[in-house]
C-alpha cells in the first residue's frame, strides 16, 4: 500500500513587546486562530520590554508574509520578524 506524506512546516516569530502578558496573549491567540501548533516559547526581560520567541507548526506552503503582518498589527509589538525554521516530512496513511 502506497503512503502520502504531508509536510509540516516549523516557523520562527521573535518579537519584542511593550507589555509581556498583553503581547502573548495576543500574539498566542492569533497563533490558534489561525491554526498554528506551539512547538516552543522562550520570554526574556528586555529594558522596557520583553524579547519573545514563538516557535509554531504550521502546514507547509504557510504564508510567512500574511503571518507577519497579522501577529505585528497588535499595538504592543514594537518589532516583529517571521522565518521558515524547518520543514518536516510527515507519513499519512494513504
Amino acid at each position: 500500500m502506497h503512503s502520502a506524506q504531508a509536510s509540516r512546516t516549523q516557523v520562527e516569530v521573535s518579537a519584542l513587546i511593550t507589555d509581556p502578558y498583553d503581547g502573548l496573549i495576543r500574539l498566542l491567540n492569533d497563533a490558534q486562530r489561525f491554526g498554528l501548533a506551539i512547538v516552543g516559547m522562550t520570554v526574556e526581560e528586555q529594558g522596557e520590554g520583553s524579547s519573545v520567541r514563538l516557535m509554531l507548526g504550521a502546514a507547509s506552503g504557510a504564508d510567512l508574509g500574511t503571518l507577519e503582518a497579522r501577529l505585528a498589527r497588535h499595538p504592543c509589538v514594537r518589532r516583529l520578524t517571521v522565518r521558515l525554521a524547518a520543514t518536516v516530512a510527515l507519513p499519512m496513511a494513504a
